[in-house]
């Protein structure tokens, strides 16, 4: 960068604000200094983006025809009318030629040729994007105006904000559904982005959203919605790396795919996932970890093409749960038995002998320790365990150095849907969850900026969509 531009710019923040570091007094003087200079920046970046769009209608000028042909509609020059635009680092206000047709329609060849579809630039939705996925709303537009308007002036309007980040949510959407269809039709397959192969996890599970329930009309007049929940399915997709210090299987690189949905469309999006991860052939072992819901294991057969082999394992924990609840049920909430009890079973459940722990658990249902009311529910922990006892051989897992614990999507649910999605008070429509868990999934893994840039190149312009509570 030119030494005499940074020189002017030192002058500028000084003269301007008053602001200089050999008088400053301690961390609160250059904290001062500091807040200036992203003040300067801000006004710099304001007065170098409206110099830009001068530059760019004097160049206009000078090869402006008289008419102009769009799809057999000729257009004809009527003058230069003005538009103001949100940029990045404020209001941008520029005159560009601006033709007319007989039907009435109109048209800006330079807002065409800069892909200016709404009164804000790319830039701007974006970082705004990207605040809003981290916190509400509002929140996310303080922190967008703490850094990017530090000077205060030409503020976002929430409305403004918010359609903003609607109009992304739903395009992520929509891009979604368009490689899932890619893919149901053997179409070309999504661009392979942070590949990995070897062994590679794909774990699964789902997290509770609160959305509108039935409708009503409070005493004011108002509309008001009941709160209920719905699953918002989350898999998390990572390579599998063996931790010698701790010897246990650890997932890395880990992508994230999320949808409210039922199972059936849900399952597509974790196959994109993996064509988007793992080039074809790369992957030797697939290894899907879950708990015991049957939306999963009923589906998951059609992941197996993905891997040379494929691995399907219970999450260990959630197998302990259902053995201290057997305890509970057997010895009492709390009990030194039941503690000792879990403790032999879980051992045994490790060294994959689970069958040991079932006939176990049979004999103790038609013994005189549990009572009858008991016994219906013991039998329901025993079809647990034979349901998923292929699943549970443990011991051959960690010998093949696999993971037994379906940690990072638990991780998942809590961080990439409970973090932003269930916050105090929060309602949401269903389109708006959707919408905002792409955003989320996109953002925790990385490739939210790529998949902003494949909207701004699609054909489909960002409209505003009604997705978002």
């Amino acid at each position: 960068m030119s030494e005499l531009l940074i020189a002017e710019l030192l002058r500028f923040c000084k003269d301007t604000y008053g602001v200089d570091l050999r008088h400053a007094g301690g961390a609160g003087g250059l904290w001062h200094a500091e807040w200036c200079l992203l003040k300067v920046l801000v006004q710099v970046g304001r007065a170098v983006m409206a110099r830009w769009f001068k530059e760019l209608i004097t160049t206009g000028k000078q090869d402006r025809p008289r008419t102009i042909e769009r799809d057999g509609v000729q257009y004809r020059f009527v003058g230069y009318r003005p538009k103001t635009l949100h940029g990045l680092f404020g209001a941008v206000t520029y005159r560009r030629a601006y033709y007319a047709s007989g039907t009435g329609k109109g048209l800006a060849p330079l807002d065409e040729r800069l892909g200016i579809k709404r009164r804000h630039t790319p830039g701007c939705q974006y970082f705004l994007s990207m605040l809003v996925a981290q916190q509400a709303h509002a929140e996310g537009l303080r922190q967008f105006h703490e850094v990017f308007r530090a000077d205060g002036r030409e503020l976002l309007s929430e409305k403004k904000a918010f359609a903003m980040v609607r109009a992304v949510t739903g395009g992520l959407e929509r891009q979604r559904q368009q490689e899932i269809s890619a893919q149901q039709q053997a179409a070309a397959a999504p661009t392979v982005a942070d590949p990995i192969g070897g062994t590679v996890a794909v774990s699964i599970d789902a997290a509770k959203v609160p959305v509108r329930g039935d409708e009503r009309v409070d005493d004011v007049g108002k509309k008001k919605w009941g709160r209920v929940f719905q699953d918002a399915k989350v898999a998390a997709v990572g390579l599998v790396r063996w931790n010698a210090k701790r010897k246990q299987a650890q997932c890395t690189r880990v992508s994230y795919v999320a949808a409210s949905e039922h199972a059936d469309q849900f399952f597509p999006r974790i196959e994109v996932e993996l064509k988007r991860r793992c080039r074809s052939g790369t992957v030797q072992d697939l290894v899907v970890l879950a708990d015991g819901a049957a939306w999963i294991w009923d589906r998951v057969e059609s992941l197996a093409e993905y891997g040379q082999r494929a691995w399907y394992i219970l999450d260990f924990w959630h197998a302990c749960e259902h053995l201290a609840e057997a305890c509970r049920l057997v010895y009492g909430e709390g009990s030194a038995r039941g503690a000792a009890c879990y403790r032999r079973w879980k051992k045994l459940l490790r060294g994959s002998r689970v069958g040991a722990v079932i006939e176990e658990l049979v004999k103790l249902r038609a013994s005189d320790v549990v009572s009858a009311g008991q016994r219906h529910e013991l039998q329901g922990q025993i079809n647990y365990f034979r349901t998923n006892r292929g699943r549970m051989d443990y011991r051959r897992y960690r010998e093949h150095r696999l993971p037994i614990g379906s940690g990072t999507v638990e991780s998942a649910c809590k961080n990439v849907v409970g973090a932003r999605l269930k916050g105090s008070g929060m309602i949401w429509s269903q389109p708006g969850a959707q919408g905002m868990l792409q955003l989320r999934a996109a953002v925790k893994s990385g490739r939210f900026q790529s998949d902003y840039e494949r909207l701004l190149s699609a054909s489909a312009p960002l409209e505003d969509q009604p997705l978002a509570a």
